[in-house]
């Protein structure tokens, strides 16, 4: 894929942020063929990971502000995340919903923020396919697996001089333990190289997500 075919898009998505937008939601050149039809697929990952996290495509207030609006003002996406709900009964007897996202179109939002991430960090241009794409819902997840995840390991590498991922680092402006706080709750993020170039990011304290290229 050319770098010519680049277009300019936020990073984080927004519509996965709270209003007011902080001020490090940032503008970065991205792949042009991989931007089309975003807002669509956008709209879907926020209203399905509001409908997850409620447990219902109902649009009640506790539900963040863009999946809201995007189950209100959508009654087909609405509709089609609930269908993808199925109901089981747990092991005490009680009933509870499992959805089934598309997953597709929530990799290609996670992918773009990613290359976004990587390349406004460690100024990384990663216009080729991820070699690993993980979707890990925080509920689900082992509690070892949790504990590395959260790890974050820069191992032997140097970040590039006048890199932001080194200004970072030296100042610890906006991170903890090793994680860019992009709004506290709803979206922390990392980037590091270890054999390869790796971003993980925790949306809504949910999400657990990694993208890894060689």
């Amino acid at each position: 894929m050319s770098e010519t075919t680049s277009t300019r898009d936020h990073v984080p998505s927004k519509v996965l942020l709270d209003r007011p937008l902080p001020v490090n939601v940032h503008v970065v050149e991205i792949c042009g063929e991989c931007n089309n039809g975003f807002s669509a697929n956008e709209e879907y990952f926020a209203a399905f990971l509001g409908a997850t996290m409620s447990g219902s495509v109902e649009p009640v207030p506790e539900m963040f502000e863009s999946a809201r609006r995007a189950l209100f003002g959508n009654s087909k996406l609405a509709a089609e995340i609930s269908r993808s709900a199925e109901t089981y009964v747990d092991e005490d007897g009680v009933q509870r919903l499992i959805w089934r996202p598309e997953l597709e179109r929530i990799e290609k939002v996670v992918v773009k923020n990613a290359r976004g991430h990587a390349h406004y960090e460690l100024g990384q241009p990663c216009f080729g396919q991820p070699e690993h794409v993980l979707l890990q819902p925080l509920i689900t997840a082992p509690e070892k697996w949790i504990t590395e995840f959260l790890l974050v390991d820069h191992g032997n590498a140097w970040p590039e001089v006048g890199s932001r991922l080194l200004q970072r680092l030296y100042s610890g402006e906006d991170m903890a333990a090793g994680w860019i706080i992009v709004q506290p709750g709803v979206y922390v993020f990392t980037v590091f190289e270890n054999d390869g170039i790796v971003v993980r990011s925790i949306i809504r304290e949910y999400l657990l997500t990694e993208v890894r290229w060689s």
